[in-house]
């Protein structure tokens, strides 16, 4: 029962925050633990994410708790519901602590401006082909960013 109250009162005070940050953005403020990347910010966002997943727990009780007592068919649905609001948060809260790991990571390390490499292909294809490759642009260095490019064009015909 303490750990039920426990979570419950930390759920109600993370929905007052949050409620807060929302009405003070349209003044044009915040609150900036919520949406910062520094270290508070960081400890919030993984507190957070400790709630959302201490409700699931609450959520597979409530459920469980239901089929024992034998609640009533239309008690599905609350217990369906109510685990699929809490994954849904839980998700948003792991991709928000996620968003500000990455914007750290990218403040405090110099990322080098992409290299781009290009290539010429003019005889290595078939000659009945009636497309040429010109060029393969390759924009790489780091490992999330691989945009290859393809530019090609329609060569005359070729007679036979």
């Amino acid at each position: 029962m303490l750990f039920r109250s426990g979570v419950v009162a930390a759920t109600g005070g993370i929905a007052i925050l949050y409620l807060i940050n929302f009405v003070m953005s349209f003044f044009g403020s915040g609150m900036g633990i919520i949406s910062s990347n520094g270290t508070m910010g960081i400890l919030f966002s993984g507190f957070v994410v400790v709630i959302a997943a201490l409700n699931l727990v609450l959520d597979f009780d409530f459920i469980e708790e239901g089929v024992e007592m034998g609640a009533p068919k239309y008690m599905e649905w609350y217990g369906a519901f109510g685990l699929l609001v809490t994954l849904i948060w839980l998700y948003l809260e792991i991709l928000s602590l996620l968003a500000k790991l990455q914007s750290r990571r990218q403040t405090h390390q110099q990322i080098p401006p992409p290299r781009i490499v290009s290539a010429q292909l003019h005889q290595s294809l078939d000659p009945s082909s009636s497309i040429i490759p010109l060029y393969v642009s390759a924009l790489c260095p780091s490992w999330p960013l691989y945009f290859f490019h393809l530019t090609t064009i329609h060569a005359p015909d070729q007679p036979s």
